[in-house]
């Protein structure tokens, strides 16, 4: 008898974790910025959270912290030299950079990848696209060390497929599962196709869009129609 259990993941704080407002559009990093961070405590609460829900019986599992600073970012833009020397340089020179370089937003798991559960696809393996946040350079490195984290984690191939991100372009912008909707009339009867923005009647769109400025759209229907292609729906149709 085939059988399925959910499981919950959290991302765990890194201890480069600090409070830059790098996330434009986002008011709780705007309402944060420069205040004082701790890591460790943010770390510590984030398991204790976890503790909590795996006590209730929930199925709990992390994602690991990504490695920072960055310094395939600030080799990518041009500082030279050794570790020491890239880090003062950019701090002399562009400190909003070495934030970036720093962040520790890969602890927002519901960005790192879009899933499609097994019951939902095709083939019955469960489907993970990892997510290219191009829409944010703190963010745009993440994806890369996030599909090597996803592969080593569901290495079954037999059960699991880790696609590449997709082209980091504004066509193919990608958050993942922040922006993924699995609808469904019994918990086990559903759909996984994406229902978001691009879902919005086009007349609607417009209006949305006029309402939404000057926030950028973070997940146009392309993205959603390539993350389906990735994983095609047991429902093999895409409605707009």
């Amino acid at each position: 008898m085939h059988s399925t259990r959910e499981y919950n993941f959290d991302g765990l704080v890194g201890p480069s974790h600090n409070y830059a407002g790098l996330s434009f559009g986002n008011v709780a990093s705007f309402s944060n910025v420069k205040s004082a961070s701790n890591p460790k405590q943010a770390a510590l609460q984030g398991l204790a959270k976890m503790r909590a829900l795996a006590a209730r019986g929930f199925a709990q599992a992390l994602l690991p912290p990504q490695d920072r600073p960055n310094f395939r970012l600030l080799r990518a833009i041009g500082f030279t030299g050794t570790d020491g020397e890239v880090l003062a340089r950019a701090y002399k020179e562009s400190p909003v950079i070495l934030a970036c370089a720093y962040s520790a937003s890969p602890m927002w798991t519901a960005n790192a990848a879009t899933v499609s559960p097994s019951a939902d696809t095709q083939d019955g393996r469960v489907h993970f696209t990892a997510a290219n946040l191009n829409n944010k350079l703190h963010r745009a490195f993440e994806h890369a060390q996030s599909a090597r984290s996803l592969r080593a984690i569901f290495g079954d191939e037999k059960h699991f497929a880790v696609h590449d991100a997709l082209p980091s372009t504004p066509a193919f912008g990608d958050e993942g599962a922040a922006n993924h909707t699995r609808l469904g009339a019994r918990h086990r009867w559903s759909c996984s196709c994406m229902v978001g923005w691009s879902s919005i009647h086009p007349r609607r769109r417009r209006s949305a869009i006029r309402r939404a400025r000057p926030w950028k759209r973070r997940k146009p229907w392309r993205a959603c129609m390539a993350s389906m292609q990735n994983a095609p729906c047991t429902c093999s149709r895409i409605r707009t």
